[in-house]
């Protein structure tokens, strides 16, 4: 099977989770002897990865860089807006042009986005009969007015984006045969005309890379004690200002290792220092590779106030571990109380402290499951298979 995949970002030099996400994906369609083309956007540092996308897949970056929009105001939004434009349109004629050269022989055209990529597979659908098939990797979908609003913008321009947005949601919707996410929200696409076929699939993970393994992290950093561990960015939503009062209510004898970094990082390190425990809480700052963080964690903990399925949670139970959280987004559909636990629906401090003592002390059996439920769920062996039976077209052809 020959695959385009669109995708209107500067891959690899994307958002952490979806760029590992997409290596993942190449990489285990590769194994399966599928071949797979991606055109990404300019941008960044295109040599990042650029050697381990190379081994599984052809990769092209065409177009102008990409702009991402930010939090401006008034007339800086709406001059960083024409740039996004054009940075989209130019994607759209650059990955065009690129997808006439790989189109012959090609099965199937994956989009990862609505605007560039989205419009672009919508027309090479439309000239050569194509299935196309979008694959949504974040939350939902009915957050973007949300969103939005909570962007510092002119009322105005703020319509103005739903409105575009809407109207591409329509178009590429549309002309989509199938559609991926991690969540059920059918409805959502239904309601902007689409016709095909829906499908929940979860990321997945790289058996290569997450798994139990002997690590001397903590010797190295001088860690002592039973770890607890955070990772993510370090941002309102994450509760971690909630974590770090919570750990201060443990018992002595315990480590908070917070893995990550954002615009709190001061402000938790001021609480930790007016709380007089920074001996036993370490920032570990940002980390490429969090596999060894893992390993030397006894819980990790997750305490947001908004999720969809966090990468986090998955790899951790790659890596056999106990993970307490909060029951938001797919978690609660992950999380059974036999491998992991779950917080109530309204948490404070102290259901956090109990979570954690609970998580501390959990048997072995916790955290066999929590192996299992990862190998037989999320591994992107499990995981790829779903995509080539989507990918493949039904007989009689594409819609």
């Amino acid at each position: 099977m020959k695959i385009i995949t669109l995708i209107n970002q500067p891959y690899p030099n994307m958002t952490g989770g979806s760029a590992n996400k997409l290596l993942g994906e190449v990489k285990y369609l590769h194994k399966k002897k599928h071949e797979v083309h991606i055109i990404a956007a300019r941008g960044g540092n295109s040599k990042l990865r650029l050697k381990d996308s190379e081994k599984c897949a052809s990769l092209s970056h065409v177009g102008l860089p990409y702009i991402p929009l930010g939090t401006s105001k008034h007339i800086f939004l709406l001059f960083k807006m024409l740039l996004g434009f054009l940075s989209k349109l130019s994607y759209f004629i650059f990955a065009f042009f690129k997808s006439l050269t790989l189109i012959k022989g090609t099965d199937v055209i994956s989009i990862k986005g609505i605007h560039g990529d989205g419009l672009c597979g919508v027309l090479l659908k439309k000239i050569f009969h194509k299935r196309l098939v979008f694959e949504h990797a974040g939350g939902l979908n009915q957050k973007r007015a949300k969103l939005f609003k909570q962007m510092k913008k002119g009322k105005y321009l703020t319509r103005l984006l739903l409105w575009f947005n809407t109207l591409t949601e329509r178009i590429v919707y549309r002309n989509c045969d199938a559609i991926m996410t991690q969540e059920d929200v059918e409805d959502y696409y239904r309601k902007l005309g689409f016709k095909g076929e829906y499908h929940i699939i979860q990321n997945g993970r790289d058996t290569e890379k997450y798994y139990p393994q002997r690590t001397t992290l903590k010797k190295e950093h001088g860690i002592k004690g039973k770890v607890i561990l955070f990772v993510g960015r370090f941002v309102p939503v994450k509760n971690i200002n909630k974590i770090i009062k919570a750990f201060d209510l443990l018992d002595d004898g315990t480590s908070l290792v917070l893995v990550g970094d954002g615009e709190l990082r001061d402000e938790l390190q001021d609480q930790a220092r007016k709380n007089n425990y920074p001996e036993n809480i370490y920032f570990m700052g940002h980390q490429d590779d969090v596999t060894p963080y893992y390993n030397i964690a006894d819980i990790l903990v997750i305490a947001s106030d908004y999720e969809g399925l966090p990468g986090v949670l998955v790899e951790a139970m790659a890596c056999g571990k106990t993970v307490v959280a909060s029951p938001v987004g797919v978690i609660p559909k992950v999380i059974d109380g036999s491998n992991g636990y779950l917080l109530p629906s309204k948490w404070d401090e102290n259901d956090l402290v109990e979570g954690m003592i609970l998580g501390l002390n959990s048997p072995y059996s916790v955290r066999k499951k929590s192996k299992k439920t990862f190998d037989e769920n999320y591994s992107w062996e499990v995981v790829i298979e779903k995509f080539i039976r989507i990918y493949n077209p039904p007989l009689g052809g594409t819609s």
